[in-house]
């Protein structure tokens, strides 16, 4: 299993092979694109692409570990760290990450959190009062069927 540092890799990639809306990657993007990829490797492949904890954020789902690691960036195109064909993702996973890319990155990083924003595992688990709360694999097997439909 990858973590969620390897799977982003292969999404910056990804993007930077791109053009267009594809190409422009940041961490607020890079967010939604994990959740995404975290939801459907779940229920299609029935195990998660990667074990980082994810988290109802203001903004949206978050995996925390990936979001400090990209929080440099700001707002901004975050650069490549390596090849697409260097990043170490088994070819199940790849084939994933590349359908859930095709399909939600061509919109923009704030189109993509609204999105996220009326679905359940963000809706069920985000509390402005209380703060952040851990989005689990159970909301996603829960949830991510309704959008095979």
């Amino acid at each position: 299993m990858a973590n969620a540092l390897q799977i982003a890799n292969y999404l910056i990639a990804k993007a930077s092979s791109s053009d267009g809306e594809h190409s422009k990657l940041s961490n607020l993007k890079l967010q939604k694109l994990l959740y995404y990829v975290q939801g459907f490797h779940t229920v299609l492949l029935k195990r998660p692409a990667f074990d980082d904890r994810m988290e109802a954020w203001m903004h949206g789902p978050v995996v925390p570990s990936a979001y400090h690691y990209y929080k440099a960036y700001g707002n901004g195109q975050i650069p490549p760290a390596m090849p697409l064909e260097e990043v170490d993702i088994d070819d199940q996973t790849a084939e994933l990450v590349d359908e859930v890319f095709n399909v939600y990155a061509q919109h923009s990083a704030w189109h993509l959190r609204n999105l996220s924003h009326e679905e359940d595992p963000w809706m069920n688990r985000f509390d402005s009062e209380i703060g952040s709360s851990e989005i689990k694999i159970e909301d996603l097997e829960e949830f991510f069927p309704s959008l095979l439909e």
